[in-house]
């Protein structure tokens, strides 16, 4: 549909977010990442779409590259133990829930403010999209 355009699949896979369609999100996301594979808040955008969807399994996956990648992002360690919970895992759901309440209590305030949706093109650039 947009052959080389990762930027164009990614803007598609938020709109396919917004509207609850998270497999089709998780799908153009992953469109995304095989043409722009450094493009980091793509891993994010698949874990939450994986997870929205109930695919826990494969959220994780993208969960565990993506925090590999950005260690510091507090919201991938709340996503990786909300779908290690979903799927048993209750030891590694507890470690991933103490790492982003230990990272959280770390980090300047953000006005109580919550995120929303997928991370924008513009998160690339190292700006922080709020929640």
């Amino acid at each position: 549909m947009f052959p080389g355009n990762w930027e164009a699949h990614d803007s598609l896979g938020t709109a396919y977010f917004k509207e609850k369609m998270y497999l089709d999100a998780a799908m153009e996301f992953g469109e995304a990442l095989a043409l722009n594979p450094g493009y980091q808040a793509g891993y994010y955008n698949m874990a939450y779409a994986y997870r929205k969807a109930g695919r826990y399994n494969e959220a994780i996956k993208y969960y565990e590259k993506y925090t590999k990648m950005k260690p510091d992002d507090t919201d991938a360690y709340y996503g990786l133990a909300e779908s290690y919970k979903a799927v048993g895992e209750k030891d590694k759901a507890v470690e991933n829930y103490q790492i982003y309440i230990q990272k959280e209590q770390r980090r300047p305030s953000r006005s109580g403010s919550t995120r929303r949706g997928p991370r924008s093109p513009s998160s690339r650039a190292g700006r922080r999209r709020r929640r």
